[in-house]
C-alpha cells in the first residue's frame, strides 16, 4: 500500500521544515503561466479548481491542441530549466504521452491528450467537441465545462473500465439534461444510433447499476472498434512487452542502523514522490512480503496483527544452522520469485516507485537481527542472485550521535555497522552515501537529489519532439 505516514508533516514542522511537500507546486505555476504567455491552445480535463498552484493530489490530463504539440514539448524543457525539475518517467504513446517531472519539492504526472479523447486508438470525442466546451477560470487556466467533463469521465470509466463511479454518472445525467436530440448525437457521434440511444436513455433513466454499466461499456467499446483497429491497438499492446526488459518503475532502497534517519527521510520524500508518480508510492519493510512472515507462517503472530517493533534488534535467540539455512532460504525465495510476482511485474509495466527500508544487505551485514548464524561467504552466495535495487541509499553519520539516539545497539557494533556501509557506499556504483548529521533538510534535499538523478538517468538521450 501508498505509505504516507501520518505523521509526516508532525515530523517536518517539527524540525521547522515546513516547506518540503507542502508549498504550492512550482511545476504547475511555471507551466501555466508558459502556456498562456505563449497562448497554447490547451484545456484541462478534470481537476482543474486548485490550478495552477495545485492539482489537488491529482495528475494533470489535459488537451493540446495538435498544432501546438511541438510548442508544448518546448514549454515542459523550459520548466525543467526554470523550476531545477526533471523528466523522471515517460511513457510514449501517440495519442497521450505520459510525462512525470519533479523536483525536491515538487512532482507532477502530465497526461497529454494530443487532439482527442480516445479509447484503444478509436476517437469517441474529438477536438471540436472539446474546444467548443472549453472556459477560462477565474485564474485564468482554460479548462473543459463541468457538464462535458462529466460526460467525458462517464465515457473513459465506461468505456476503458466497463464501470463508472455513481457521480461521475451523475454528472453525464446533468450534462445531457435539456439538450436536444441534435446536440446529443453531435456529442455522441463517434457511435451508432442504437448505442447512441443505449447511453442516452441508460443516462435519463439513471440505470447505474453495476451490471447494467458493464453492458453499457462493453456495447459501446464494440461499437467502436472496427477490425482493423482491434488488430492495431493488440499489435500495440505486444509492443509493450519490451517494457519487462526495460521497467518503467523504480526500486529504492534505504540502509541503515536504528538511529541513523532512515525512516525520517522515508517519511519527508514519500508525499513528494506520491505527488509526482500519482499516488503509486510503495512501501515494503526489509523484503518484498509477497510471502507471509516466519511467525504468521507458524501461527505465533496472527497475519493482520500489527507488527511489533523491538527494541533491541539483537534480542532474539540465533537458530542453529538447519534453522538458519531453512530462514535464509526462505526469505530469499521471496527475494527471487516474490520479487518477480509483486514488484517486478507492477514496475515492469507501470511507472511506480517501491521504496524499501532495508534490504537483503542486512542479513549479510547484521545477520543477528534475522536470528541468521550462517558464515558471510554463504550469504553473499544467496545475495547474488537476488534482484539489486535500482539505487541503494546509505544513511548514516557519527557513530556516537547515532548511539546517542537509540542506544540498543553498543557503541562498537554501530561503529562495524556505519563503517561497513561506508565501505558498500563506497564500493557499489548503485549506492551513495547521505550523511544524517547535519539538518533533517541537508539530509531529504540529499536523497531527493540521489533518486531524480537516478531516475533522469534513463531519459538523457531522449528526445520527446
Amino acid at each position: 500500500m501508498v505509505r504516507l505516514c501520518k505523521d509526516s508533516y508532525t515530523i517536518l514542522k517539527l524540525y521547522k521544515i515546513d516547506n518540503i511537500g507542502m508549498k504550492s507546486n512550482t511545476i504547475t505555476l511555471s507551466l501555466f503561466r508558459l502556456l498562456n504567455e505563449r497562448q497554447v491552445n490547451y484545456c484541462v480535463l478534470r481537476h482543474y479548481e486548485e490550478l495552477p498552484e495545485s492539482t489537488n493530489k491529482s495528475d494533470l490530463d489535459i488537451y493540446v491542441a495538435p498544432k501546438d504539440h511541438n510548442a508544448f514539448i518546448q514549454i515542459l524543457d523550459d520548466v525543467c530549466r526554470e523550476t531545477g525539475a526533471k523528466l523522471v518517467s515517460y511513457k510514449a504513446d501517440k495519442m497521450c504521452p505520459q510525462f512525470t517531472l519533479c523536483t525536491y519539492l515538487s512532482g507532477l504526472q502530465i497526461d497529454m491528450y494530443d487532439g482527442f479523447a480516445n479509447h484503444r486508438t478509436c476517437v469517441y470525442i474529438d477536438e471540436d467537441i472539446i474546444t467548443a466546451n472549453t472556459f477560462v477560470t477565474e485564474k485564468g487556466i482554460r479548462a473543459l465545462s463541468p457538464e462535458a467533463d462529466g460526460l467525458m469521465s462517464f465515457l473513459k470509466e465506461t468505456l476503458n473500465n466497463k464501470k463508472c463511479k455513481e457521480a461521475y454518472c451523475r454528472k453525464a445525467q446533468m450534462a445531457i439534461a435539456g439538450k436536444d436530440e441534435a446536440t446529443i448525437n453531435h456529442i455522441l457521434k463517434a457511435f451508432s444510433p442504437k448505442v447512441r440511444k443505449l447511453i442516452v436513455d441508460t443516462l435519463r433513466e439513471g440505470s447505474f447499476d453495476k451490471r447494467h454499466i458493464r453492458e453499457v461499456g462493453i456495447a459501446a467499446s464494440n461499437d467502436l472498434q472496427s477490425m482493423a483497429s482491434r488488430i492495431h491497438y493488440y499489435l500495440g499492446q505486444l509492443g509493450k512487452l519490451k517494457r519487462f526488459g526495460k521497467p518503467l518503475g523504480y526500486t529504492v532502497a534505504f540502509l541503515g542502523t536504528d538511529g541513523s534517519g532512515k525512516s525520517t527521510i522515508i517519511d519527508a520524500i514519500t508525499p513528494v514522490l506520491s505527488e509526482a508518480f500519482h499516488k503509486g508510492v510503495y512501501y515494503e519493510h526489509m523484503r518484498p512480503n509477497y510471502l507471509p512472515a516466519l511467525a504468521v507462517l507458524t501461527g505465533k503472530r496472527c497475519k493482520n496483527a500489527p507488527m511489533v517493533v523491538c527494541s533491541d534488534p539483537h534480542a532474539g535467540k540465533t537458530s542453529g544452522v538447519l534453522g538458519s539455512l531453512l530462514r535464509i532460504s526462505y526469505y530469499w525465495i521471496d527475494y527471487t520469485y516474490g520479487y518477480f510476482r509483486k514488484i517486478y511485474m507492477d514496475k515492469a509495466v507501470k511507472n511506480h516507485v517501491w521504496i524499501f527500508d532495508r534490504y537483503f544487505y542486512d542479513y549479510i551485514n547484521d545477520p543477528q537481527r534475522a536470528c541468521i548464524g550462517l558464515p558471510k561467504w554463504l550469504l553473499k552466495w544467496y545475495g547474488l542472485f537476488v534482484p539489486p535495487p535500482d539505487l541503494v541509499i546509505c544513511v548514516g553519520t557519527d557513530p556516537e550521535k547515532i548511539h546517542r539516539r537509540k542506544p540498543e545497539l553498543l557503541i562498537e557494533e554501530v561503529r562495524r555497522q556505519v563503517e561497513t556501509l561506508r565501505k558498500f557506499a563506497d564500493k557499489s556504483h548503485r549506492a551513495v552515501w547521505v550523511d544524517t548529521g547535519g539538518s533533517i533538510e541537508e539530509s531529504v534535499h540529499q536523497s531527493m537529489t540521489a533518486i531524480l538523478n537516478m531516475m533522469s538517468k534513463r531519459f538523457e538521450n531522449i528526445s520527446l519532439r
